[in-house]
């Protein structure tokens, strides 16, 4: 089963976190957001409460919705250790972050993440906070594209359509040439995001799909953002 592994807060690689916002900041920097408040306190996740609770903590069988596409639906989606009601871990999911979950058990849903030395784990989100995402609008209007657009049958999740930042030395480089050039949920740019890069800022290239490119920016806290960009914002680095 290939793992999609997405990077979450708290001081980890943000997959798909705000770049930037519309108020002024450095040059090469993503806005840097205040920290949410601490979750209520819950019953502890490794001190179930009855043993229908420690039940929970180990999927029996095979996990449904494997390789679904979520979307986070609240402000801040926490992580925890288990699927379980408990305390979260920390980490968390900021609202509109786009991942891929390996499976939901329980009411939660699991998917792995990239912690800052390139260790990989993974951890579970309450399903109610989650909404499901598809890979592409139905309704969407044909991009301007220079190569035809696959169908939709066939957008289903890749391996390895853009390698993780740890694996990235090397890669194509651009650097933005418009005053904002915002990031993308799907390669029809049809779904703006709030995040955005601004003239200057370097991005890395990964896969090229018409008018689209897929493109990793890291600020200088070490925060990654990835999503698709216009081309014609891009100038390639040699």
């Amino acid at each position: 089963m290939v793992r999609r592994w997405v990077v979450v807060g708290g001081g980890l690689l943000a997959v798909l976190g705000a770049c930037s916002d519309d108020k002024s900041r450095r040059r090469n920097s993503e806005l840097v957001v205040d920290q949410p408040a601490a979750p209520p306190s819950e019953p502890s996740a490794t001190a179930p409460e009855n043993p229908e609770s420690a039940s929970a903590i180990a999927p029996t069988g095979p996990l449904a919705g494997v390789g679904r596409r979520y979307r986070v639906a609240v402000g801040t989606a926490y992580f925890f250790d288990n699927p379980q009601q408990s305390t979260p871990n920390g980490k968390y999911l900021r609202r509109g972050d786009v991942f891929y979950g390996e499976g939901e058990w329980n009411g939660f849903v699991k998917t792995g993440f990239v912690g800052p030395a390139g260790d990989r784990s993974t951890g579970w989100l309450k399903r109610q906070e989650l909404s499901t995402a598809a890979e592409r609008p139905a309704t969407a209007p044909a991009p301007a594209a220079t190569g035809p657009e696959p169908p939709a049958s066939n957008a289903a999740p890749r391996a390895g359509s853009f390698p993780p930042p740890a694996a990235a030395s090397g890669a194509r480089r651009a650097v933005v040439q418009t005053d904002r050039a915002y990031f993308h949920n799907t390669p029809d740019l049809a779904t703006p995001r709030k995040a955005h890069c601004v003239r200057g800022d370097n991005v890395r290239l990964g896969e090229e799909r018409g008018a689209a490119v897929y493109v990793a920016f890291t600020n200088w806290e070490n925060v990654t953002t990835t999503g698709w960009m216009r081309k014609d914002a891009l100038a390639s680095v040699r």
